[in-house]
């Protein structure tokens, strides 16, 4: 990028619905007084004290970096219709934190210069989606060589000296003012002069992958089923196909609405009427239609499947309808499933309740690391009657067994004593009621720190 004299507007912007600057969550802005030009960050329509003075003729580089650790920021809908009510389960938006770097380089000083940093921090709160919009401005003049758009997965760094101050690495290619690489088996390669040194920490921060499921039971028949000891009730397994259930409150509202389905007094009946137009009914009936259906088991209401028509060429003409009637899982749902397993799918599936799920601790954090412990910022405040659940592993939340426990928070901040070299800390937020609900997912904290 080269700018010339009289340019004013904001660069590589990504706006919260309008492209306008109050609405700007993070971009960088060109500012002029008295012919000096500098660029200023704009994050949440502010504009940030730090400021870099731009030289005429010089060509820059200009990144705006984002971090959310929430891979999922809008959930599927899954709809069906249950006797004659199109129900709808699921949909939403997940809040999330999100880090920001904003830099800027002068590429004609050398080869090698490093960026400066205009902005490093993060909101607590960020948007669904944003508009990106290179350039919002009506007197910007200059050239943009080229603009890049890229996804860099879900690794962020940051390093704490032993003064506390803390600065993110910037992720990149070899030559283009970044920290370090990280390659697809979790190796990280630094930059020469930003290679950790001792006694600093170091925090990655990444995404994990791990199989979504959900498993939903009907309390009126478990409780037929205990009432008269019955061995069981009807049961389905299987998966959505379409669309696709990318986290397991999307296969949690799946199985909510395959349940609702199942309990529906229509669901399995099937059958066809016949009548004459003029007699029964005046009004043609299409497929999609719903009949209401009266017999002796009562008054169902029921999708029209298909409907044939025979002319009975008289005069007048009597024209004889025969309508077939279905509710079952193929034609009742707005979604795909078909019945088969993942391979990976634990063993011991756990039912999902109605209540309401505490936060997942995304924004979770290491903020200092001793030899006898680990101070821990959950990221969000944790609410009254609601608590931080510590274990070693990640099999037991929720369960009576105590083995690897490790400790229950009341508070956002709180340590955990420090037994190992190498040491790892699932962490779920709950609630503590008398059947305690718990987050869907869990942090994870993987240290290898020495004691002494």
């Amino acid at each position: 990028m080269v700018l010339d004299e009289d340019s004013d507007g904001l660069l590589l912007g990504f706006y919260n619905g309008t492209v306008t600057k109050a609405e700007c969550t993070a971009g960088v802005r060109v500012v002029g007084i008295a012919g000096s030009y500098s660029l200023v960050a704009v994050v949440n329509g502010a504009e940030q004290a730090v400021s870099y003075e731009l030289a005429s003729g010089h060509t820059y580089a200009i990144r705006v970096r984002t971090h959310c650790a929430e891979m999922q920021r809008a959930r599927q809908r899954y709809g069906v219709l249950v006797d004659g009510v199109f129900q709808q389960f699921g949909g939403g938006s997940v809040n999330a934190s999100i880090q920001v770097v904003i830099e800027v380089v002068d590429e004609g000083l050398a080869s090698n210069t490093l960026p400066t940093v205009l902005y490093d921090g993060g909101m607590s709160d960020s948007p669904l989606e944003c508009v990106f919009a290179p350039v919002n401005s009506v007197s910007l003049n200059g050239s943009i060589a080229r603009v890049t758009l890229k996804q860099t997965g879900s690794c962020w760094a940051v390093t704490t000296a032993n003064d506390g101050s803390r600065k993110t690495l910037r992720e990149g290619a070899t030559g283009t003012g970044a920290d370090f690489t990280a390659s697809t088996t979790g190796v990280l390669s630094f930059a020469a002069g930003v290679v950790p040194q001792p006694g600093e920490l170091l925090t990655v921060q990444y995404r994990g992958s791990g199989r979504a499921y959900s498993r939903r039971t009907d309390d009126a028949a478990e409780f037929v089923k205990d009432s008269l000891g019955l061995p069981g009730v009807p049961s389905w397994t299987g998966h959505v196909t379409s669309p696709k259930a990318r986290s397991s409150a999307d296969c949690d509202a799946a199985a909510k609405a395959l349940l609702a389905l199942s309990s529906g007094s229509a669901t399995g009946v099937s059958g066809s009427i016949t009548w004459k137009r003029g007699a029964e009914l005046m009004d043609d009936v299409q497929p999609n239609n719903l009949l209401l259906v009266t017999s002796g088991e009562g008054t169902r209401v029921m999708p029209v499947q298909g409907v044939s028509l025979v002319d009975g060429s008289t005069w007048p003409e009597q024209v004889e309808y025969t309508a077939t009637f279905r509710q079952n899982r193929s034609v009742s749902m707005n979604f795909k499933v078909a019945n088969s397993l993942a391979s990976d799918l634990p063993d011991a599936v756990a039912v999902t309740t109605d209540g309401i799920r505490p936060a997942n601790l995304s924004g979770l954090q290491v903020t200092s690391a001793t030899e006898s412990e680990l101070e821990i910022d959950c990221g969000v405040d944790v609410p009254d009657g609601y608590g931080v659940e510590v274990r070693r592993s990640d099999a037991n939340f929720g369960s009576a067994n105590t083995d690897d426990l490790v400790l229950r928070s009341e508070v956002r901040n709180f340590s955990i004593p420090r037994l190992a070299y190498a040491e790892r800390y699932f962490m779920r937020m709950y609630n503590s009621s008398e059947t305690p609900v718990y987050a869907a997912v869990s942090s994870v904290v993987f240290t290898s720190l020495p004691l002494s």
